[in-house]
């Protein structure tokens, strides 16, 4: 028996080493989940772990076979390294919500797109900022390169992080991800980043968090029949007293909500939570209905009590940068489109970018043009069209928003309605206006959509045609609108800086339609 069972120290001792190590792998792996995964379940953590180291290799060596003459690269483009560029004049912000392995057919980026983007970027010369460098160069109390931009991430899902992480890693860049508390809180989530998710994320420093809620990213019922509506816009139904709740029962909800979501993300993470990201891209109410149309501005005073900044996707109303000269509680975010490429997020950025006078438009390529609203088309001309159910259209020129003494002219083929030439535009609905009809001209002050007439003419000489010219001349003290060479009314203003953009009106719906085939703008 003993031939067949050796006992002696030389032959157990491997035996007892191999179940030692086996027993240390098992709780090291039962710990190393614990920690970085927490009540995520199991199998899909080793999931995203082994994802991640897979996704963590190709970044590494795409980008160091790529990008490692990166500055060689700039230099060659004629692209200034960061810390020789011009100060910035104004930031943008990006804003995504899952990247994920391929395309969903949703707003999700797949993560090819989300690599090239990010490449793209840097190759280029823009550079990732955190939370504190945007906050203290909105209050003009830093500088930031030109080419600066915050890079944001709602809803704090899995696929927000581990997909992402290893691009910023090799990059250098960092992000900031918004956190809805309960979904965080939500026990073995496969979707949703656990508090120790988080915990990992913020250890690796390229990260911070911010508040989306503490449970508001949801439909709500808002009657007895369970129409669904939005908790921070709708009066919500009260199944237990069978009623719609009240304007001061909405006000103290949403208040509680935005400070129970702050006090859970320090309690739990210890860092200050001072910004907040607006779900659904922003509860402001712009182009949606609600049952409490004062909801969202009750929303918007009640989150400017409890953080710095609240954030809402850009709208097409206004100009895809921040400006200091602007800066208030709600900041602008770029949302990033599934199918952008690398280049195309570039173009965006860079026609934001502050622009310089003299300034000519042929419309061969998109100088950033924004779609206020209508449509708006580039390609050879821009033409506006209202939809069948608007009876304008109207664009904005991004990059713009710090003129102040312009000349602006425009060649247009005009056939109906109105032409507005806008002028120190802080917004699509905030311009000053020369205002063209058959016969007449205008001059506007538009201040939140609500119209002051400064000047009015009736001239024979305005009339529709092609290549019509069409002018506005902004001074420190007045406007001036010419049809041709010819002025033809005039108005005093005090001065300001602002932006130009076109609008084309007609008072049968569907009708208004103008094509511009040229702008120029210098200083008069």
């Amino acid at each position: 028996m003993a031939h067949y069972f050796d006992i002696t120290p030389k032959k157990v001792a491997p035996i007892v080493g191999f179940v030692a190590l086996l027993i240390l792998l098992v709780f090291g792996t039962f710990s190393y989940k614990a920690y970085a995964y927490g009540s995520t379940p199991f199998f899909h953590s080793v999931r995203l772990f082994g994802e991640s180291l897979a996704l963590s290799t190709y970044v590494t060596m795409q980008h160091y076979a790529s990008g490692q003459f990166a500055a060689a690269a700039l230099s060659d483009k004629g692209v200034p390294a960061p810390e020789e560029q011009p100060a910035a004049r104004a930031i943008p912000v990006l804003t995504y919500h899952r990247i994920t392995l391929v395309d969903d057919g949703t707003s999700n980026v797949p993560f090819n797109h989300f690599v090239d983007q990010m490449e793209t970027l840097h190759r280029n010369g823009w550079r990732t900022i955190t939370l504190s460098e945007y906050e203290q160069y909105m209050r003009s109390e830093i500088t930031l390169p030109e080419k600066s931009f915050l890079l944001t991430f709602d809803d704090g899902a899995q696929q927000s992080f581990y997909p992402v992480d290893p691009v910023l890693r090799v990059l250098n860049y960092n992000a900031v991800n918004y956190i809805i508390v309960a979904g965080s809180n939500t026990k073995n989530s496969s979707y949703y980043l656990s508090p120790a998710q988080i915990h990992h994320m913020l250890d690796t420093g390229r990260w911070e968090i911010g508040s989306h809620s503490f449970d508001a990213h949801r439909p709500y019922p808002t009657n007895a029949k369970s129409a669904e509506g939005t908790f921070y816009s709708d009066l919500l139904w009260l199944p237990d007293e069978n009623r719609r709740e009240t304007e001061s029962e909405f006000r103290a909800r949403v208040a509680e909500d935005l400070i129970h979501a702050q006090a859970s993300l320090e309690q739990e993470y210890d860092t200050p939570i001072r910004t907040f990201a607006f779900p659904f891209g922003g509860e402001t109410g712009v182009g949606s209905v609600h049952n409490y149309p004062g909801g969202p501005d009750v929303t918007i005073a009640e989150a400017e009590k409890v953080y710095d900044i609240g954030w809402v996707q850009t709208e097409r109303k206004e100009y895809t940068y921040n400006y200091p000269q602007d800066f208030s509680f709600l900041g602008q975010r770029i949302h990033v489109d599934h199918d952008w490429d690398g280049e195309k997020l570039l173009q965006v950025l860079e026609n934001g970018l502050p622009k310089e006078l003299p300034f000519t438009d042929d419309m061969q390529v998109d100088r950033g043009w924004l779609q206020s609203w209508g449509d708006v088309r580039i390609g050879d001309v821009l033409r506006l069209h209202a939809s069948e159910s608007e009876s304008s259209a109207s664009t904005l020129l991004d990059g713009s928003r710090l003129w102040r003494s312009i000349d602006f002219s425009t060649t247009v083929n005009w056939h109906t309605g109105s032409m507005f030439l806008l002028g120190n535009a802080r917004s699509a609905k905030t311009y000053r206006a020369c205002a063209f009809s058959d016969g007449s001209v205008s001059v506007l002050e538009v201040t939140d959509g609500k119209r002051t007439t400064l000047a009015r003419a009736n001239n024979d000489l305005i009339s529709y045609g092609d290549a019509t010219r069409l002018n506005m001349t902004i001074t420190e003290n007045a406007i001036t609108c010419s049809y041709g060479d010819t002025v033809v009314a005039r108005a005093s203003i005090p001065a300001r800086t602002g932006g130009i953009g076109i609008q084309t009106w007609d008072a049968t719906l569907g009708a208004a339609d103008a094509t511009i085939t040229k702008v120029s703008v210098h200083v008069p």
